[in-house]
């Protein structure tokens, strides 16, 4: 549902009246209210939250403007917004519970030691030593595999079985790369570990002794709340309502994106981690020694790896606000050269960011519904930049009427880190080189699954892939080249928001057999943000590492042989 923005400032500030938990001067509260007006208008926000934590008391915590479009609820501090990667941060801290009360199994048990030999990955290295440290710091190496949650293409036990092939962008323990499609693994573990689900454990363990009362996950099954504020991305320059139950897909990988909380909740859960694992009764609920082992960093994070990789430095900024390197969850970095923690993330139609500093005993949540673009980015590193100034000097580096300019400066620092390759623009034709059942049949990538193509009976092809992604393959003057679009439904903004379609059109490259001239696979480069999987008509097992195990005898296996043979059964089953 599109209805149109409405940005007035008085009108506004309205809702800073209503429901505020404030312990800000009047003159400070004020020019928070103003700064976050500013910041709405200027990136085009329906609604955003805001928590301020100071000395072990709560600042201030506040909701803005209309967290449900299709409803018209306001947003007040007790208005749930979803944190995205932010969820990481919390899963951490439940692992850190666990594992105080495990005597066999430490960060560093490999996870092949935990699940058994159901773990397993390409190479031998990888399945004997990768363990939850290497998840949570973001150093597998693996790519993220976006389309698998997003388009629910698979439940949690064939996704964990499709690891083994999962594609390889960097060596094991090289480099900082997001991979929040590990979490599969993680939460597999928090059962093994706690015998229940990865909610119910988490509610145990750590929300419900922080007093965190009213989360709300993206399992729909869990929301019993409907003060929640619903995705938003635009459409046409106004705000459109996406399906909350479009993201039910990422239940595949709650444990690194699923939890959603207020203002109020995320500031109690500022305080639990500014308090050394105390809660507001000062009980303890995490030894102080198990939770400083979260803040450890593991992984250095370099620019290649995205945009947002590395927060903001100087000189592109006039005060630095960095994430250099991951830790057990979280991210660290300096702020005003003090050590500083971050996390957030983004879902579609939404954005997060949180920041502590223990040596000030301060820490700011923000999160908001709209674009996940990199104003949007932009304009949640300010909230967080603003929110610390705020606690420790009283005001910003920044004057507050220039905010639309700074956020600008940010914007544009974001794009020129982004890589675009080249590419030779396509436009949508007729007709097709070739007659559409050439294309049509089912191909296959061994981690991301099954992709269906097909041809309906007004003559176009449909892509399907998962459960709920189902696109319609218009042609191109360029050869065996389709531009995709969604058809509506839970994906329809996917090719549809504005986002989206600045990303330029989402397309297939189908690949032929030169001696036959026969379509044999299709490449789908926005499955993934790393790489470009190809799903292939015939598959191909790769042949596994080669690892010789010592017999009895005293003679040598190579195990590639025999597995060699195993896969070619499989593929034999496949094929009938």
């Amino acid at each position: 549902m599109a209805v149109g923005f409405i940005f007035i400032v008085g009108l506004i500030n309205l809702s800073f009246i209503h429901n505020v938990n404030c312990r800000l001067s009047q003159t400070e509260a004020t020019r928070l209210n103003y700064f976050m007006s500013e910041v709405m208008r200027c990136a085009r926000l329906p609604a955003a939250s805001v928590a301020l934590v100071s000395n072990g008391e709560v600042a201030y915590t506040n909701g803005y403007g209309t967290a449900n479009q299709p409803e018209g609820l306001q947003a007040g501090r007790e208005t749930a917004f979803c944190l995205g990667s932010g969820t990481q941060t919390f899963t951490a801290t439940l692992l850190a519970k666990l594992l105080s009360n495990n005597k066999n199994y430490t960060w560093d048990t490999p996870i092949s030691k935990i699940l058994g030999s159901w773990v397993m990955f390409y190479d031998n290295h990888r399945t004997k030593n990768l363990n939850l440290k290497d998840i949570l710091a973001m150093r597998t190496g693996f790519s993220n595999m976006d389309m698998v949650p997003l388009s629910r293409a698979m439940g949690r036990y064939r996704l964990i079985s499709n690891l083994k092939y999962a594609p390889e962008i960097a060596k094991f323990r090289e480099k900082y790369l997001q991979s929040d499609i590990m979490f599969v693994l993680v939460e597999e573990v928090i059962r093994e570990l706690g015998s229940d689900t990865w909610e119910k454990l988490l509610k145990r363990h750590i929300l419900d002794p922080i007093g965190i009362t009213q989360p709300i996950f993206l399992n729909v099954k869990e929301r019993q709340t409907n003060n929640f504020a619903g995705p938003v991305l635009s459409y046409n320059g106004n705000p459109y309502a996406i399906p909350f139950t479009s993201l039910k897909g990422f239940d595949v990988i709650s444990a690194g994106s699923a939890l959603c909380l207020s203002a109020d909740d995320m500031a109690k859960w500022l305080l639990f981690n500014l308090e050394g694992g105390k809660n507001s009764d000062e009980r303890q609920v995490l030894g102080t020694a198990h939770l400083e082992q979260l803040f450890e960093p593991w992984m250095f994070r370099t620019e290649d790896a995205g945009p947002r990789s590395r927060g903001f430095e100087q000189p592109n900024i006039q005060v630095s606000y960095s994430r250099d390197s991951n830790t057990l969850g979280w991210i660290k970095g300096h702020y005003r050269g003090y050590p500083t923690y971050t996390q957030g993330g983004n879902l579609p139609g939404y954005e997060s960011l949180y920041s502590i500093i223990p040596g000030r005993a301060v820490g700011v949540h923000a999160a908001f519904v709209g674009d996940n673009s990199h104003k949007a980015y932009a304009a949640i590193s300010l909230i967080n930049i603003f929110g610390l100034d705020m606690l420790l000097h009283g005001a910003p580096w920044f004057d507050t009427n220039n905010v639309c300019k700074i956020m600008e400066d940010m914007t544009a620092h974001l794009s020129k880190l982004e890589e675009k390759n080249a590419s030779n623009p396509v436009h949508k034709a007729p007709d097709a080189q070739r007659e559409l059942d050439a294309y049509a049949g089912d191909f296959r990538h061994l981690a991301f699954g099954d992709i269906k193509i097909v041809k309906n009976e007004s003559e176009y092809l449909h892509l399907k892939y998962g459960s709920v992604a189902d696109y319609i393959m218009r042609p191109t003057y360029t050869p065996d080249v389709f531009i995709l679009e969604a058809k509506p439904g839970p994906l329809w903004y996917s090719t549809h928001a504005d986002f989206y379609q600045q990303k330029g059109p989402y397309l297939a490259y189908f690949n032929v057999l030169e001696a036959d001239d026969v379509i044999d696979s299709v490449r789908i480069p926005h499955f993934d943000r790393y790489m470009d999987p190809v799903f292939s008509r015939r598959v191909k097992i790769p042949e596994p590492e080669p690892d010789e195990v010592i017999c009895e005898s005293g003679s040598t296996i190579n195990t590639a042989s025999v597995l060699s043979v195993t896969f070619m059964l499989i593929l034999n089953m496949v094929a009938s």
